[in-house]
């Protein structure tokens, strides 16, 4: 199956019948490329070779490709389906979402080469590796492994996926990656270690760390002891002022009692009043201020109270009445005074007592404490000497666990290395000896799809080295800076060898190239057997006879020639 038939409206439009393998002819400018863009654009929604970039897909970069409104590309092919693609502006400057259907799976090999043949040598060498060695197993693999290596790979394995050659090639790559990523943590690992070793001190014994908390704690009693001895002397002085207010607080207590003494020898005025005197005092208030109503309201013909007539004087009932209150009050002055003093000599008592039991109470403290057995100054500096001494050999210590850490840190660095390195190595000479049975099969591949003048010849091992390097022989030494022209060819050769079949249609465009007649000839020869359909773009035709299989198109001049046809230069007229 293959694209019988392509039109757009690209490029001043595109409606030509194709071949199997084809040629585009025409000048420069005249339409050539737009066949192979319609043609790209039809089955993978894209285009090559766009505003310098190698594949556009936006669609708003696709629209000049037309008239800036509208892009439609369709192809058919000879199953009787077709491929579309289309999009159109939205009128605000941009492109609307591209409708694109293709019934069939198709990929273009070429840019596939291109774009892994053109990046680094590393990415151009796994592309080939993936290419060339083929059927490996892991048992092919592990082959070239140590003992030691095999686990270790198998475990990385298992995070890689596609052939066994892509996971030999990841698993490498990985390796060497991870080798990298620990020397350079070894060298600042080492550098960490000479920074902890310079000018530690020995290392403390568990003796020696021992004796230094046992100097600590007996210092820190000693020191102790003599800040309680400090306190005694402290403590005296507070015994001092306990006994001298003691002894003010007795003479105050025997004052108070003989207060008392001297006031119970006195006469009592009379008994202590009784609730019911009390009671008489608050009548005779409420008396006199009745009198004091009938004095201010002018009232002298009756009495408020007895309703009695006549004249009405109050003024002596008044004064016997207060007369017995005065004697009350007396009374209870003299009994008040009498329980004050007694109060008095009660407190001062309760607190002669309380002050004398506490000066005994810091007496005995005082007397408990030991005597100082050095001074409170001296006793600290060997203190803050045994404990200084202490934090340093403990931090000492902890240096050394540092340091013994720090070296357990780097032998499993170095160990680490090893193991990878080993696994690194192990698979470059798998890949090695996996390669030097597949290469010469490859470059037959290869070769078959070039002409007889070129001489593919593929070298990814060179004195022992890995290496990337591919072209043609010219008998004396290998040519890898080749021309455009040759670059062409080889990549589309490349192209052919390496495509897997695994698409419906596989649609092999190489650059344009200034081929002369002759090579171009040789070139489109080579191609016949192509696994899929070529499309060659030139401006000047083959020399003599079309190859077999071969369809020309002439862009500009309408005729088509078919190899198929009778004769040897067939024509037909678009």
């Amino acid at each position: 199956m293959h694209i019988d038939h392509i039109t757009s409206n690209i490029k001043g439009g595109v409606d030509h019948e194709l071949g199997e393998k084809t040629l585009i002819v025409g000048p420069n400018g005249k339409g050539k490329s737009a066949v192979v863009n319609a043609v790209e654009l039809a089955i993978g929604g894209s285009a090559s070779d766009i505003v310098g970039r190698a594949e556009v897909k936006r669609e708003s970069d696709l629209l000049p490709l037309a008239d800036g409104k509208r892009v439609v590309s369709t192809a058919n092919f000879t199953s009787g389906k077709a491929a579309h693609y289309s999009t159109e502006s939205n009128g605000r400057g941009g492109a609307k979402k591209a409708k694109h259907d293709c019934p069939i799976t198709a990929s273009f090999p070429v840019r596939d080469v291109r774009a892994a043949l053109g990046g680094s040598s590393d990415t151009a060498r796994s592309w080939l590796l993936s290419k060339v060695v083929k059927d490996v197993t892991r048992e092919d693999v592990l082959a070239w492994f140590t003992p030691e290596a095999k686990d270790l790979y198998n475990h990385y394995a298992s995070h890689h996926s596609g052939s066994e050659i892509d996971v030999l090639l990841g698993v490498m790559r990985e390796a060497s990656k991870q080798a990298r990523a620990d020397k350079k943590r070894l060298s600042t690992e080492q550098s960490v270690l000479e920074r902890l070793a310079a000018n530690l001190d020995p290392e403390p014994t568990a003796t020696d760390l021992d004796d230094a908390a046992i100097a600590a704690e007996e210092t820190l009693i000693e020191y102790e002891a003599a800040m309680k001895a400090n306190a005694k002397a402290e403590m005296s002085g507070r015994v001092e002022s306990l006994r001298e207010y003691s002894v003010r607080l007795i003479e105050e207590m025997s004052r108070a009692d003989a207060d008392l003494v001297e006031v119970q020898g006195l006469v009592s005025p009379g008994p202590e009043p009784t609730s019911k005197e009390a009671d008489l005092i608050d009548r005779v208030h409420a008396l006199a201020g009745v009198h004091k109503m009938h004095i201010d309201l002018g009232i002298d013909d009756s009495c408020l109270v007895c309703e009695r007539g006549g004249v009405i004087d109050h003024s002596s009932l008044k004064e016997g009445k207060l007369a017995i209150v005065q004697n009350i009050n007396a009374r209870k002055e003299w009994h008040d005074a009498m329980a004050g003093v007694a109060q008095k000599a009660i407190e001062a008592k309760e607190a002669a007592q309380a002050s004398v039991l506490d000066y005994q109470q810091a007496h005995a403290e005082m007397e408990a404490m030991d005597e100082p057995a050095a001074s409170l100054s001296g006793a600290k500096m060997k203190w803050d000497k045994a404990q200084i001494t202490k934090t340093a050999m403990e931090a000492t210590h902890t240096q050394w666990k540092n340091l013994r850490s720090q070296k357990d840190s780097i032998r499993t660095l170095r160990s680490n290395i090893s193991d990878m390195e080993d696994v690194a190595e192990s698979a470059k000479q798998a890949v090695n000896r996996l390669v030097k049975t597949a290469v010469s099969k490859f470059e037959e591949m290869v070769q078959g799809y070039l002409p007889a003048t070129d001489k593919f010849k593929l070298v990814l091992e060179e004195d022992g080295k890995e290496v990337c390097r591919f072209g043609f022989d010219r008998g004396d030494r290998l040519h890898t800076a080749l021309s455009g022209a040759e670059w062409a060819r080889l990549t589309l050769a490349l192209a052919c060898a390496s495509a897997t079949g695994d698409e419906d249609l596989l649609i092999f465009t190489p650059e344009e190239r200034a081929f002369d007649p002759a090579t171009l000839r040789d070139v489109m020869a080579a191609l016949s057997d192509a696994p899929g359909q070529v499309l060659i773009t030139s401006p000047i035709k083959h020399k003599g006879r079309l190859p077999k299989g071969w369809t020309v198109v002439e862009v500009d001049a309408d005729p088509v020639l078919d190899s198929t046809q009778n004769g040897s230069s067939p024509s037909l007229n678009l």
